[in-house]
């Protein structure tokens, strides 16, 4: 999943949430905003990745976190 979106390392940024779970017990805000944003990815040439960030997600969280940006456009 590194080079799955352009301009980002999905592998990345799994071994970045998974560190801080290890050592904070929870991803931090950053990280876990990261992991939301992969979670959401739409473009059809993505969708590879967004399945293993969603089963990131739910074995953090127990669920799938809403998407943060339909929260910010509700507002």
């Amino acid at each position: 999943m590194q080079h799955n979106r352009r301009g980002y390392d999905d592998g990345g940024i799994a071994l970045k949430v998974l560190a801080d779970v290890e050592r904070y017990g929870e991803p931090t805000a950053t990280n876990r905003e990261r992991l939301l944003n992969w979670c959401y990815t739409d473009a059809a040439v993505f969708r590879d990745g967004v399945q293993p960030a969603r089963e990131i997600c739910i074995a953090i969280y127990g669920r799938l976190l809403p998407d943060p940006d339909k929260s910010k456009s509700n507002r």
